[in-house]
């Protein structure tokens, strides 16, 4: 069978902390045992995105070494050695992608369709009537949305 690849998108906040916790466990040991997932992508600046990498790491070390943690930067296009190590703690892989280069203030949100692009199975944290500032558009309802016109699979651990 072939391998897949996870990525995690989600809010930068979560209310109910402990009880997303055991939801991300369940599905990433769901994922790992029956969808034959190996690969894990995950950006940076939310709480949900910390969730999965604890989650992810747990596993990695108790029962599935072969797992691939992969951080998908959206800023530092060159990053020095020091830094590279510091990541590589969490992380067993890195990298900037070349089409975020001039995006902008919008960078997270082009890294996040190049996530969305490369997985097979997108985890996210959606709420549908969370909102960061007034007339705002989250940036998690914008991947979702995208990751459905590119027909991805998608699992919304709030949904569940």
């Amino acid at each position: 069978m072939k391998t897949k690849t996870v990525a995690f998108i989600g809010h930068r906040c979560v209310n109910n902390v402990n009880e997303v916790k055991e939801k991300i466990k369940k599905a990433l040991t769901e994922l790992i045992e029956e969808e034959n997932a190996e690969t894990f992508l995950f950006g940076s600046k939310s709480v949900f995105d910390d969730l999965c990498l604890a989650a992810v790491t747990e596993l990695k070390e108790k029962f599935y070494p072969l797992i691939k943690r992969v951080y998908v930067r959206s800023s530092y296009e060159v990053i020095s050695d020091f830094y590279k190590s510091y990541l590589l703690t969490a992380y067993d892989e890195t990298f900037y992608p070349y089409e975020v280069k001039n995006a902008g203030y919008r960078s997270y949100v082009r890294r996040n369709e190049i996530m969305i692009n490369m997985c097979d199975i997108l985890v996210t944290y959606y709420d549908g009537d969370y909102r960061l500032l007034k007339g705002r558009t989250s940036g998690t309802k914008y991947a979702v949305e995208y990751a459905l016109k590119k027909n991805k699979k998608i699992i919304n651990l709030h949904e569940i």
